[in-house]
């Protein structure tokens, strides 16, 4: 999400240096924008090495620093950095103890911080109203390993058009009952439609899950892989669209520029990638009033799938 204001910031002639915890710094792999990535690896940190750290960030006297977490280690952080100017992003009260502080407006996080950028460079929406979508820069090796991946993919299809799937979440409370997916699967497969299942180290019994709730004749293929998420990223680009639950995969679909329908099971639409054209989504949650049935969610999921595979 923080990728589009990297990018910013690179075409407007600044030299931008990134900190970001170890288990996302694969965003950031081949970036051209990114001058020096810095790692913060909370499992493995030491106060020495924490110390190291922000001795090296401080003597980089940065001109701008950008908090888009502004959670009280990262506001300890930036205080310790001394730079010219400290920027947040935030509604809480911790907004005080920065220079000048962005409020996130229910729009796409990956917008809201480049809003935020935009509005300490002084640049109208023309300046920047197409980036939006993180960027994913894949390597040589990466990009050969998800073609090769989705070529036995498109040998299984037969010419079908390739939706993927995602019914699986390391969050429980985010996973859609697999009866219902089952339903959902089980209509657009009637439809003519080829279903990849998109799913990470662990997850694949999530996937069975839904496959027990289908019939034998009309199963989705569960094909071995060891895809990374950046080769699922090359993966993606190729497909036709993305259906399922919000989380990490659906976010690379939205950056891979194909349509996406999100299903929130227990979560609201907050992270949905609002004001972005071919995104769309049903609020399944308890306490919306009009949750919809599973009827009217196949119904729903269907009608968008068509129309996007017109446009």
């Amino acid at each position: 999400m923080t990728e589009p204001a990297v990018q910013l910031l690179h075409e407007r002639g600044y030299k931008v240096d990134v900190l970001c915890e170890t288990v996302g710094s694969w965003v950031f792999k081949n970036n051209q924008c990114v001058n020096e990535l810095h790692l913060w690896d909370k499992k493995k940190q030491k106060p020495k090495s924490i110390f190291e750290l922000v001795k090296k960030l401080r003597s980089k006297k940065y001109d701008l620093v950008f908090d888009f977490q502004t959670l009280p280690k990262t506001l300890a952080l930036s205080l310790f950095l001394n730079a010219t100017k400290r920027v947040s992003m935030t509604r809480g009260i911790r907004r005080y103890f920065y220079h000048d502080n962005t409020v996130p407006d229910g729009t796409y996080p990956g917008l809201q911080k480049v809003k935020a950028v935009a509005k300490e460079l002084g640049l109208s929406q023309g300046d920047y109203q197409e980036l939006a979508l993180a960027r994913l820069f894949l390597t040589e090796a990466e990009k050969e390993k998800a073609n090769s991946f989705f070529a036995k993919v498109k040998g299984k299809s037969s010419r079908k058009k390739i939706l993927v799937v995602c019914p699986v979440s390391r969050q429980p409370y985010k996973v859609v009952d697999p009866k219902s997916m089952a339903k959902l699967c089980s209509a657009l497969l009637e439809q003519g439609y080829y279903l990849l299942p998109i799913y990470g180290p662990g997850q694949q019994s999530q996937v069975e899950q839904v496959n027990a709730h289908l019939g034998e004749e009309a199963k989705i293929d569960l094909i071995p892989n060891s895809l990374s998420l950046r080769e699922w990223f090359g993966v993606l680009q190729q497909c036709s669209c993305y259906l399922g639950v919000d989380g990490g995969h659906k976010h690379l679909a939205v950056s891979a520029q194909i349509p996406t329908f999100t299903l929130y099971h227990h979560v609201p639409p907050f992270w949905h990638p609002h004001g972005l054209k071919s995104h769309a989504f049903l609020d399944m949650t308890p306490k919306n009033s009009t949750k919809p049935t599973e009827e009217q969610m196949i119904q729903e999921v269907s009608a968008f799938v068509r129309v996007s595979l017109k446009s």
